[in-house]
This record gives C-alpha cells, structure tokens and sequence, in this order.
C-alpha cells in the first residue's frame, strides 16, 4: 500500500480517536476555562545561581531541589541555598550546569550534570561525590536524564548511552543489551519494563528478554513520530506512556501499540515542532507538557489542548516559555522550571478561581478593577469595568467577549448592571445603556431622561425602572418618563438620609430597601414614601453603620445588612412589631469576618452567607456562627473588594467583583476538608555556622545539642509552599516562655543565644489569615543541651562542701584578723576622711572651673545659672545676662599664635572679673565667648556694666613679645522675662551679640 494512502488512513484514525480521547474529563465547573492559571515565582528568587533552570526534585525533608545553568540550590519556601562548583574542589558540584536531578529514598540526591558526570549530594555532610561512569575511557559525557531504579537505585540515560547505578556505589554498571546509541530518557514500570528514548526513537525491554526493541506503531504516521528524538516519558493514572519527541509532538503507548493524540501528536500538532522536555500528570486526566519555546502544553479531558504561556502584561503568569522540567511536589504543587526563574502553581486552592486582567490574553478582563456583576437569564456572566468596558463570560461556548461603551460613558465606571427578562442587559455608568443579549448591540442612551446622570444602581419593580444616582432615587415607567425623585429630605424622616443612592435590593415582602452612605431607606410594599434608619451610636442593637452597602433577605427570613465600617448587622423577623425599632446583631472581625467594610453578600445553596470585604472573602455558617475567611491557601488573589460587585451563577458558583479581577467561588471545595499542612525544620546553624541539611531537626523529635552552645538558629517553614507571602510564624520554649516570639514572616526560624542547659520543647505555629481563626498547623521539638562540667550535679556538690569548709576557716582566722585590724581602721577612716574632704573640695573646684582662664567652665555656669532662674521663677529677683566675643580672634591667633590669643582671652577674663558686681557669674562659654549673668538687673543696668566692660577693654591694649596688640570685644545683653528658659535667653543674647558682630564690632546691642 503506497505510504501517501497510510498516512490518509492514520489521519482518520486520528479523527475518530478525537472522539473518545485518551484523557478523561476532569473540571467539575464550566468556569474554570476562565480561571487564570496562576503561577507564583518562588522566594528569595535572586539568590538561585543562575536564572535558567534546568531540572527540579524534591528530597525526603519536603524541600525543592532547582538545578540550573549556574550551579544548583535547595529552596525551602523562603529560602535559597545555592550549591556550586568549587575552584579547588573537595565536595563541590563537578559541573555547574545541572541537567537532571533524582532524589534518593535515603534522602540524599543525584545530580546528573552537562560535562562533569555524576554526582550523589550527601546531605550529611552537605558534600558532592562523584561517581565513576561504567566505562573508564568513554566516560559519562552529558547525563540528560534520571529515572528511579530497583532496590534504591538509578537509571542514568547519558550521551555515551544508558548506565544503572546500584544505592550506594561508588561507580554506575552498564545495561546488558543496550546499544551503543546515546539515551535521552527512561523509565522503569513497577513490573521491570524499562522504556528508553533515544535520538532514533523509543525503545522497550520487557523483564523476560534481553533485547531492546521498538514497540509497534498503529499507523504510519505514529511509527514516524516513535522513531523521532524521545526527550520524556510519563506513565499516566489510566495505565498509558506518554511520550514526547523533538519535532513530533506527543504520542501515547498502549498495549505495546503506539497511538496518536489530535492536537498533540504530529508537526501540525499543538507543539509545533518544538521539543517536548517535560510531562507531567498534575491531578488524573489531565497532562502537562513543557516545551522549549512555546510555554507548556495542557490537555484535559476531551477539551481543545491549551498553552500555558508567559504574559508581559500579567505578573502570575509562567516566567518564561522554555520550560525544561517539570515537578509536582507530595503537597500537589507543579513546579515549572523555566528561562526565567522557577515557578509554582497550586493545583489544591482550588475553591476561588479568579480571572485576572491582562489585555494580551482572549480569556483575560479586558480592565483591571469589576465595579459590578449579573447573571443573565442564559447563565452567562456580565461585568462592569473602569472606562465604560464592559466584559460578558459565556460557560457555554467558553468565550469572553469585550464591549465598550460609546461617550460619554467610556469616562466611567460601570457601576450597575441590570438583566432584563428579554435577555437583554442595562448598564449604568453615565446614564443607561442597553445591551441587546443576542447580537450585543449597544444603544448607548436607553432613557434620555437619566442621560448625563452617574448612575450607582439599577433595579425593577412592577415593569418600572428604578435607577439610584448621585443625586437621589428615580421611578421610571415603561416608556423612561420620570415618575418620581426622591433626594434627600429636609425633616428627619423625610425622604432619603443621603442623596447619593448606593444600591436598591429588592427583597419581596420586606419591600423595597434603598441603602446610602447616610443611612438606610425602606419602602414597605405598596409605599410611595419611604422610613430611613440611622445609625445610633447609644443603641448598641442599631444600624452598625449608616454608610449601607449590600442587603440580602436569606431562606430562614433574616435580613443581612452589610455596612462599610461597621460589619453586617442581622435582623431575625421583619417586619418589627408596631412602634418597635428593628434589632440588629452585629458579625464584626470578632466573629470572624476578614473586615467591616462589607462589599457584597451573597447565600449558596445551603444557606451560608457569603461576604467580600476590604480585605478578603468571608463564609458566614447557616446558623450565624463563627465566619471563617478564605486566604490563598483557598486560591484567593482578588484581596479588596467593591461594593454590591457580586452575584450567584446557576450552577451555584458565586461571583465577587473587585479591585484587581474577579473571585469565583466554588462553595462545595471551600467546604471539603483538606490535611491540615506540615511545618518542617529545613534548616539550622550552630554558632553561626550553617549546618548540612541532613542535619537538620526532624519533627517531635530530640535534638542532642553540644554541650556550651551559645547560638542556635532553627528554621521551619510550611512544607505545602502555599501561601509564603501571606503565612505568619511564631515560636517559643514551653518550659521557659510565657509569650510566643513572631518570626521574620520572610526569614521564619526561631533564633536563642545562650541557652540554660537542660530538656527545652521548642514549640512553631503557623496562621494563614487571622490570627483568631487558630493556627493552620503547629509542631514541637525537644532541644537537649548538656551541661559543661563546671554546670553538672557532682561539680555543684563538691564545690559547696569545699566552700563550707573554706568558710568555717575563713571565719576563724578572720575573726582575730579583724580585730587587730578594728582600732587600725578606726584610725585611717578618721585620717582618710579628713583628707578625701579636702581632695572632694579640690576636685570640686577644678570640675567647675576652666583651666585657662580660671572663670567657671561651661556645665557649672549652667549650673549656677539654674539656681538664679529658679529663685527668679519663685519671686526672686530678675537678671541680665552679657555674651562677649573677642572682636577677630581667630585674625590674632592666625597672625600672631595661639599663645597670643590665649593671653588676650586671660587679660580680658581678669578685666571683666575685676569690673563686673561681686554677685554676678563669669563663666566661658566656649572658645572666645564669655557670659556673664548679673542677678537683680534690667537690660538697662545689664547693657551699662556691659558697655563699662567693654570701654575698659578697649582702652586696655595687650602686650605681647614687647609689642601692644589692641583687642577690643562685642557684647549682646539680654533680661530674662518671665517664663523664660535658660537657653531661650541665651539664644536672645547670642543673636544680639550676632547684631553687635555685624553692626561693626566693638559695641554693645541689646536684645
């Protein structure tokens, strides 16, 4: 048969296999096509060696191995420690360009590297040892991939061909009956069949032959692909290898029968020719592929294969698009190892889908922030948006259409939308819009007579229009004539508490219920004129707030009101009895809602309250109990909310708008019980010194530390990975803490410095959300510190008997000691005192006195200064207080010496002691400055002794090495005033000494 007409038949044989799919479906909601996959760059990801990664393992402790371009690193949740080829060797990595990584069941690592073989990590000693290639002169060449073998072993597929490496040995073996032909990959089935990619194809070794052989193709085209480069393999939950070529896409064996998958196998397929390095399997029924250049492949189920590709425009998207590794972790995370850095998707917070904006993706918003959502009668979803975009999420074709209001709308926000029952949709922003729900055709302005107004909500009642604005309520009829405004009213209990209208619920026999940011407005059925409530700060039973958002009538006839600031207030019976004011019971964040300022509220189908606040989503239990607040551990990203953005599809999934994209939720996996997660020690350091990770501490266990340590550090971290950002710790020693100690929620270890020797219970929490909600997980471990020597029982022993004995000694020979030294004693006290008197006098005097001129030096002319404004403070009498300055001091000094300055400074000093009143203070204040401080004077009498000093000074010339120097000196004075500080009046002298300064020298100023 001519291979032209084989390869017609394989292609209708690849038509009818679309069909029935080799995948089974797995999305139990039709809106996940429009989650945004969300993948999270990991911590500390500056400090990876290299930014290309290359290869991804997770060892025994929960940790995450990245191999990459630049070297290797063991990754935590928090933090990196990188491993990398060492100059001088001794331990180091052989290579630094990693190309596959094995973790082994005892803990330790294969590290199969580019152009240094391979190596085990000893995560004892933290070292790399090399092991020997079966064949001394070929050598190992490049290790390309590792698979686990028999009995703790590996397989090693190297480019000098395929090797087995026993646990524990020194040196790989080779594999009988492998050809001389390089291997790309492999795989060990559970029964010994072994799978090889090679460059030329798959290859097969059942465990009763020796030979390796090709398995059998179905159709011309998939013996094409099976004899392609074979970069992966993967063994499904449904009993099918997959396998991915370089240029061939992906094909799938099935009873020794190679087949074809539509999408995916073939040139023509999804991958486009590019190489498959990577597959995976993250939950049953669903496959990754990673490629080299296009991102990664997703087939679920019978759905159209998807990319998975990097988005400029949206930050959680994957980092790169050549994706080399692989890796789902125990706690159901995929790891991504890319161009650009590693990445971790969550594949279990799966109870909040959210679709997040990015204008370079079909399925994205096409704006950042959903002011408002409806369901239309047809299950689709309607989202109001910033800029008059409006976005419509249809389940049933899986599209996202973008529509735009046309001016003067596009200035606004889409703040209300409104299903019609022809299928239709309202839309208000600037004025109302009406959008044709079969061709989406838009006619910007429905009811001329809102047009221009900035409409916040819409509603309809009895065939008319009710429309809240910014500025009161209308009624319109059928025909968009006004019938009635209502603003708001000049009397208390007339008309609206507030003008802007925020939302109108329509709750059936409770009426019609209007809420604004001044209250709450309610028009009984059939009332034309409404009754507000206020809050009322004395009534604790009130309104919690009278900024009102959303109102909710439950299946149990409970009436939910959610305020912004004052939480959701509950009323049980509506209407009150006559003449009574309605109760509320308040939830507030000590019932457990994430924050006060309620956004939405919606009821799932078990009657449990759903509220999205200013910080998060909250689920309020049927019965009124406790609230418990959904984090990113549930697949929360939106964190702040908008008010009333919120609606209940058919299906029973909930829609909250806010500020960043919208939440999806899906209440049935919010209420499946998931494992609580694990806190693991992943690291710790003695003394500062960082030790091995296989030394690290092991949960509930005992911890036998060296006997005198003084610094210990301990580092834990969730083990899931989930949430890193938004995870707190804290820890403390049972026995000696009363408190708990907050852990570096970016660095999470417990750190001690000089422990007491003994049994020590290092306690860890974790909290995820509020900390009243209890932590999400929490751990123990006993830390044991020996004593030193000097610190044990026996030592402690000997050395009080040895002290009870020196002492009864001591005791008598002193006793005698003593006395002969008693009448000594008496006499050197009596000596020694009158001396230290004298020397205390000495010292006094020189303390407060400046060795150069001999005036009181700066602290006890403060001193001094502070007894006199206190004695003035309490009715003494009041004080002048002079600054001189030598009139160019540092000219004399420069030109004649310091000596010459110094002999100035002494002259002048003994003039002004000479001239100035006995009671007044003469101190230095500093460098040429001196203060004088004379008590019972005015500023008059002050500025006259000053100027008395300074004639005298004028006239009185130095003389210096037999020559006259004239120095001449300004003063500032200044009176105290009541009230005043000591520094304030000397800041008032100073700055009249400034004005002397500058009025020509050698003058007086007063302040």
């Amino acid at each position: 048969m001519p291979r032209c007409v084989l390869r017609w038949l394989a292609a209708c044989l690849l038509a009818l296999g679309a069909l029935h799919g080799p995948l089974p479906a797995a999305a139990a909601s039709p809106w996940e096509a429009f989650a945004t996959r969300v993948f999270e760059p990991i911590a500390a990801a500056r400090r990876l060696p290299h930014e290309t990664a290359t290869a991804l393992a997770q060892d025994r402790q929960g940790a995450i191995w990245i191999g990459t371009l630049g070297g290797l690193a063991r990754h935590d949740g928090y933090r990196v420690q990188p491993y990398v080829a060492r100059p001088e060797g001794g331990g180091g990595l052989p290579d630094n360009h990693v190309r596959a990584l094995l973790a082994l069941p005892e803990g330790g690592l294969l590290v199969g590297t580019h152009s240094g073989g391979l190596a085990r990590f000893d995560p004892e000693t933290g070292d790399f040892i090399a092991i020997a290639p079966p064949d001394e002169e070929a050598g190992w060449k490049r290790v390309f991939a590792l698979a686990p073998g028999r009995d703790g072993g590996a397989w090693v597929a190297t480019e000098a061909g395929l090797a087995f490496w026993p646990a524990g040995a020194e040196a790989a073996e080779p594999v009988p009956g492998w050809p001389r032909t390089a291997a790309l990959s492999v795989l060990e089935e559970a029964d010994g069949t072994l799978w090889v990619g090679t460059a030329t194809g798959l290859r097969r070794r059942i465990p009763t032959e020796a030979a390796f052989r090709w398995p059998r193709a179905g159709s011309a085209l998939a013996q094409d692909m099976a004899r392609d480069e074979v970069w992966s393999l993967l063994r499904d939950s449904a009993g099918r290898l997959w396998f991915g070529t370089g240029r061939s896409g992906l094909g799938w064996v099935e009873e020794g029968v190679v087949h074809l998958r539509p999408g995916l196998s073939g040139r023509q397929g999804l991958a486009g020719g590019r190489t498959v390095t990577a597959l995976l399997e993250p939950a049953p029924g669903t496959l990754w592929a990673s490629t080299d250049g296009i991102g990664i492949i997703v087939a679920e189920g019978k759905r159209t294969p998807a990319l998975l590709q990097h988005d400029p425009a949206l930050p959680v998207s994957l980092s790169g698009d050549v994706v080399r590794a692989l890796l789902r972790d125990r706690a159901g995370n995929v790891w991504a190892a890319t161009e650009r850095g590693v990445n971790r998707h969550d594949t279990q917070g799966q109870a909040v889908l959210s679709v997040l904006p990015s204008p370079l993706s079909p399925r994205t918003l096409s704006d950042q922030n959903v002011y408002s959502v409806a369901v239309d009668r047809r299950g689709r979803a309607w989202l109001g948006l910033g800029q008059g975009r409006i976005d419509m999420l249809d389940p049933a074709t899986g599209e996202l259409r973008r529509l735009q209001l046309e001016d003067p709308q596009t200035a606004r926000d889409v703040q209300a939308l409104l299903p019609l029952p022809d299928g239709g949709m309202l839309a208000g922003a600037r004025g109302v819009a009406r959008i044709d729900g079969d061709s989406l055709e838009i006619t910007p302005s429905a009811f001329p007579a809102v047009e221009g107004e900035v409409v916040n909500a819409l509603a309809m009642e009895s065939g008319e229009l009710l429309v809240g604005t910014q500025e009161g309520l209308l009624r319109l009829d059928a025909a968009g004539r006004v019938l009635r405004r209502w603003q708001r009213g000049a009397a208390a209990g007339s008309g609206l508490p507030d003008t802007p209208v925020r939302g109108i619920d329509r709750l059936g026999v409770a009426g019609t219920w209007v809420g604004t940011a001044g209250g709450l407005s309610i028009f009984p059925p059939g009332a034309t004129e409404p009754f507000s409530l206020r809050h009322d700060p004395a009534r604790p039973d009130g309104l919690p707030h009278d900024n009102v958002g959303p109102v909710l009538l439950d299946t149990r006839g409970r009436i939910w009101v959610g305020t912004f600031g004052g939480g959701i207030g509950v009323v049980s019976g509506w209407p009150p009895p006559p003449g009574e004011a309605p109760r509320f019971r308040a939830l507030t964040t000590r019932h457990g809602l994430s924050d006060n300022s309620v956004a939405a509220l919606l009821a799932d189908a078990k009657g449990r309250i759903w509220a999205s606040t200013a910080r998060g989503l909250s689920m309020i239990p049927a019965d009124g109990g406790p609230a418990r607040v959904l984090t990113m551990r549930d697949g929360e990203r939106v964190r702040t909310y908008v008010q009333r953005a919120a609606a209940r599809l058919p299906g029973g999934e909930l829609l909250f708008g806010g500020l960043g994209g919208l939440s999806i939720v899906l209440p049935w996996r919010a209420e499946q019980a998931r494992p609580a997660p694990r806190i693991g020690f992943t690291g710790m350091a003695l003394e500062g010194r960082a030790m091995p990770p296989g030394l690290a501490p092991t949960t509930g266990a005992r911890l036998d530390l060296p006997s005198g340590l003084r610094r210990l550090r301990v580092e834990f971290a969730l083990m899931d990975f989930r949430a890193p950002a938004g995870t707190r710790y804290a820890y403390r020693l049972a026995e000696l803490d009363q408190e708990w100690t907050e852990a570096n929620p970016e660095d999470p270890a417990a750190n001690f410095e000089r422990l007491p020797p003994g049994l020590h219970r290092l306690q860890v929490r974790a909290w995820t959300g509020p900390v009243s909600a209890g932590p999400a997980a929490e751990t123990s471990l006993v830390l044991a510190i020996p004593p030193r020597w000097f610190e044990s029982s026996w030592f402690g022993l000997l050395a009080l008997m040895a002290c009870g004995m020196a002492v009864m000694g001591l005791v008598q020979g002193r006793t005698a000691y003593l006395r002969h030294r008693q009448r000594e004693l008496t006499r050197l006290v009596d000596e020694r005192t009158r001396e230290l008197r004298a020397a205390n006098h000495r010292l006094d005097r020189l303390a407060g006195t400046d060795p150069l001129t001999g005036l009181l030096n700066r602290r006890r002319f403060a001193e001094r200064a502070a007894q006199v404004l206190a004695r003035a403070e309490h009715g003494g009498p009041g004080f002048a207080l002079v600054l001189f300055d030598l009139d160019r001091f540092k000219q004399l000094n420069d030109t004649h010496g310091h000596n010459a300055g110094d002999a100035a400074l002494v002259s002048f000093c003994r003039l002004a002691t000479r001239l100035c009143r006995p009671q007044g203070l003469l101190g230095r204040h500093g460098g040429e400055e001196i203060m004088l401080l004379v008590p019972g004077c005015d500023v008059v009498e002050g500025r006259a002794i000053a100027e008395r000093i300074r004639a005298a000074q004028a006239e009185s010339p130095i003389t210096w090495q037999g020559r006259p120097l004239a120095v001449t000196v300004s003063g500032g004075v200044a009176a105290w005033q009541r009230g005043e500080s000591l520094e304030a009046l000397i800041h008032r002298a100073d700055a009249a000494l400034y004005a002397a300064k500058h009025g020509g020298r050698d003058q007086v100023r007063a302040a």
